[in-house]
């Protein structure tokens, strides 16, 4: 499946940079939902929200690819990778250690390749599911040899 543009989601992938053109386009982003954000064919992140709207949720991981494509950019200048704890320190996460350790996978593996998918659901469905697709996923993702999904990876430090 390809990339959402514009127009019709059929649960295409939307590249990181098309969110504000997205949100205003479609309406599955008023709704609460599961959502996924990978890198390339990787799946990385299945997340969920039942309590803001999709649109608000996705909103801080836009804040993140920005932080993402500064550090990329270090990186192809030459510099050395990060540690986690430096990410934190150097972009004020307040001791946000998730957030930094998508920095660190965006901006070490290509920030421009970053996507997300919408599944809006009602609420009660959310839960369920989540953990479902996070068994798919981590299943998946070790059959074709791809990294851990960030949310089973819970050993921050070690990256």
């Amino acid at each position: 499946m390809g990339f959402w543009e514009s127009g019709e989601y059929n649960f295409h992938r939307i590249n990181w940079e098309k969110l504000g053109s997205a949100k205003k386009e479609l309406i599955q982003f008023n709704q609460a939902g599961i959502y996924l954000w990978g890198i390339g064919n990787v799946p990385l992140y299945i997340g969920r929200t039942t309590k803001q709207t999709l649109a608000k949720r996705l909103n801080r991981y836009t804040y993140i690819c920005n932080f993402a494509k500064k550090y990329s950019t270090y990186l192809i200048q030459g510099n050395p990778q990060k540690k986690i704890s430096d990410l934190v320190e150097e972009f004020q996460l307040k001791n946000k250690k998730r957030w930094a350790k998508f920095i660190k996978c965006f901006g070490e593996s290509g920030v421009d390749e970053v996507w997300f998918i919408l599944i809006p659901l009602e609420k009660e469905l959310t839960t369920g599911l989540e953990e479902t697709l996070i068994t798919v996923g981590k299943r998946w993702n070790r059959k074709k040899d791809y990294p851990d999904l960030i949310n089973i990876d819970l050993e921050i430090e070690k990256i």
